[in-house]
């Protein structure tokens, strides 16, 4: 395990003989969708206000002018991540490079700040998919529910530590930096290193399905059923469908945990059942 800036690890990868297995960055279709709605919602107050269909008053000027600024701040982030330095995370047969600071934050000492974290793939226990609904309760005591999917990196207990002081000088280089941004799409706790793959404002490319066909001959990849431990908390709900006779409410809800297809979801509910 080692820790490189930017600079640092372009060097690194143009001496290495191997190439790349997966890159990990963020989704151009999003970005796409973002920026379209944006130039949809201008366009029609624009053309609102020129046919008199809307008042020429100082609340339709400003509407307009908010939506103008929005739309060049979200073309402003798609064309960073278009750039060079927007993955997420960079996967070879030996090694796994993982960067933390979304392109949306990183700053002027991007080259020199040390962001980049190199892990050997003897570092790496295994590759797990994660996905579910994240329950969070608001200031107002609201519950507000939230459609997660993350990969999981599980590493050994040799390196915790030196990954987990990382993160945390990692965090202080952004704040020191005074980032408007603070957007970490890869975290660190109890032993592993979560990669949040889909979010309110942003989404990474390949899918994570993708990821771990392209990977499983280098790395080990863990079922989050044939080890119930990793499934999250729909394991009891998953157990308790079971248990009723509901075999389809069970494949739903595997479905609906890891957004896969009908095929996959039954093997995996099959899996379960046969392991009790």
């Amino acid at each position: 395990m080692k820790t490189l800036s930017i600079k640092e690890f372009m060097d690194w990868e143009a001496v290495q003989n191997t190439d790349r297995l997966v890159t990990v960055k963020p989704s151009i279709y999003w970005g796409i969708f973002a920026v379209s709605v944006y130039l949809a919602f201008l366009i029609f107050m624009s053309y609102m206000v020129m046919f008199d269909l809307l008042p020429l008053t100082f609340m339709s000027i400003f509407s307009i002018l908010i939506i103008a600024v929005l739309f060049i701040l979200q073309l402003i982030s798609f064309f960073k991540n278009l750039g060079p330095f927007s993955w997420v995370m960079l996967v070879y047969s030996d090694f796994l490079a993982i960067k933390p600071r979304s392109i949306l934050n990183c700053n002027k000492n991007m080259a020199f700040d040390k962001d980049v974290l190199l892990l050997n793939s003897r570092d790496v226990i295994a590759l797990r998919p994660k996905s579910g609904v994240r329950k969070t309760t608001g200031a107002n005591g609201r519950t507000v529910h939230e459609d997660y999917k993350q990969l999981e990196i599980e590493v050994v207990d040799t390196i915790n530590e030196k990954v987990a002081s990382f993160f945390r000088t990692e965090a202080t280089n952004v704040l020191k930096a005074r980032s408007k941004v603070h957007h970490y799409p890869a975290v660190f706790s109890h032993g592993h290193i979560r990669i949040n793959w889909f979010g309110a404002r942003y989404a990474y490319s390949p899918c994570i399905t993708k990821v771990l066909n392209k990977v499983k001959g280098s790395y080990s990849i863990d079922d989050p059923v044939s080890k119930s431990k990793y499934f999250g908390d729909s394991l009891e709900d998953l157990k308790e469908y079971l248990q009723g006779g509901s075999f389809v409410d069970a494949v739903r809800l595997v479905r609906r945990q890891r957004g896969c297809g009908l095929v996959e979801a039954v093997k995996v509910v099959r899996l379960a059942m046969s392991q009790g």
